[in-house]
């Protein structure tokens, strides 16, 4: 496959990402809501994310027989690619921190007023918290990644010749997606937070050898900080 060619396909697969989220995300939403199970309403955009990680998944199993393109290989260490992701989640939430801390006191960028953290809602906060956190850990920290870095940065990398300025290359482009994709529920702020975030993950997922096991503890480490401190608030 030439570069034209695996150029093209990554550019349509990013669109067919942000694009899928929107349209199954908003059919979702507007037919659905927040599905609920046992008084516990689920929010629109776990479906949407969960539905969409299934399809990949099923993809690039269908083309390539594996899905080790997506960086669901077997680590050399487990343990190693754990503490990477540990570290690296608190290496981004503090290089996070500064440049969000400045826009917000520049008047540029402001936390959507009103957005609930929670992905699960129901009568009991603890128990609210408690499935938002277990359903976050899978549909964000895993099915996230598994789009954004082992999907989309992968596509993306290979168009770009596979090389390390490819790699710094898809994780600008692929966090800018990742902004994108978050804008309708966060405006903004959204677009700005987790497009850092989204940078910064891409490089921790080329440290950590493109495997996708430091990028979800990482997002996970993140999210749960993340929900913990603004049910706290």
């Amino acid at each position: 496959m030439n570069g034209q060619v695996q150029l093209r396909e990554a550019a349509l697969s990013i669109v067919a990402i942000i694009g899928g989220y929107f349209l199954v995300g908003y059919a979702l939403k507007f037919t659905l809501g927040h599905a609920a199970i046992g008084g516990y309403a689920i929010s629109w955009s776990v479906w949407a994310s969960l539905i969409l990680s299934l399809g990949v998944m099923g993809f690039v199993c269908k083309r390539r027989g594996a899905l080790d393109s997506l960086g669901l290989s077997r680590p050399r260490s487990i343990l190693k690619g754990g503490l990477t992701g540990l570290v690296g989640g608190v290496v981004i939430l503090a290089g996070v921190a500064l440049p969000v801390s400045l826009l917000s006191a520049a008047g540029l960028i402001s936390p959507p007023e009103g957005a609930s953290s929670l992905l699960v809602e129901g009568p009991n906060a603890q128990l609210s918290l408690a499935l938002s956190l277990a359903v976050m850990w899978i549909n964000a920290a895993f099915g996230e990644e598994l789009l954004f870095r082992g999907f989309l940065m992968n596509t993306l990398m290979r168009a770009l010749g596979d090389t390390r300025r490819a790699g710094v290359a898809a994780s600008l482009i692929i966090a800018l997606a990742f902004g994108v994709m978050h804008m309708p529920s966060q405006g903004l702020y959204g677009l700005v937070v987790t497009g850092i975030v989204g940078f910064l993950m891409g490089l921790l997922f080329l440290f950590g050898k493109r495997n996708l096991l430091p990028v979800v503890i990482a997002h996970g480490l993140i999210n749960t900080v993340s929900m913990i401190a603004a049910s706290a608030g």
